[in-house]
């Protein structure tokens, strides 16, 4: 059993297609694995689909790309402790999961995109708990360069 937790990351998205629940589920799993090492994620289920399915149709609606959407998941699941406190101090009920979890997540959509957005736009500074595996889509225009 230990060997099937300590198996191989799952595949990355491509971004050259459009993103689906099974490969976001997949980013999701790659997060779990690097935040909680030997701890396996929870099993990619219909109703986890069904849930990220959701989800990837709420995020686009907002105008956020695939490759945020990926981030969003990833900076949510390796930061979930400070996730759960910013849906606290935004007057959402306190999240029983001790552990990342799709379904809360789901719940907490808009949250999730504003955990996501609101640290760049407060700080001015770019988020950095995204994933490392993904390449730019394009090159940033600096002042000056």
């Amino acid at each position: 059993m230990l060997a099937s937790i300590r198996a191989k990351k799952p595949p990355a998205a491509a971004l050259d297609r459009p993103l689906k629940p099974q490969p976001l589920y997949h980013e999701f799993s790659r997060a779990w694995i690097e935040t909680f090492p030997g701890e396996a994620a929870a099993p990619a289920t219909g109703t986890r689909l069904g849930q990220l399915k959701n989800l990837l149709a709420y995020l686009r609606t907002q105008d956020a790309s695939d490759a945020e959407i990926i981030a969003m998941v990833h900076g949510a699941t390796k930061r979930w402790p400070d996730f759960v406190s910013f849906v606290a101090k935004r007057g959402g009920p306190k999240l029983a999961e001790v552990r990342p979890s799709i379904a809360a997540m789901l719940t907490h959509r808009d949250k999730l995109l504003n955990f996501h957005r609101a640290p760049a736009a407060e700080e001015g500074t770019s988020n950095d708990w995204g994933p490392s595996h993904l390449k730019p889509l394009k090159k940033v225009w600096t002042p000056g360069a």
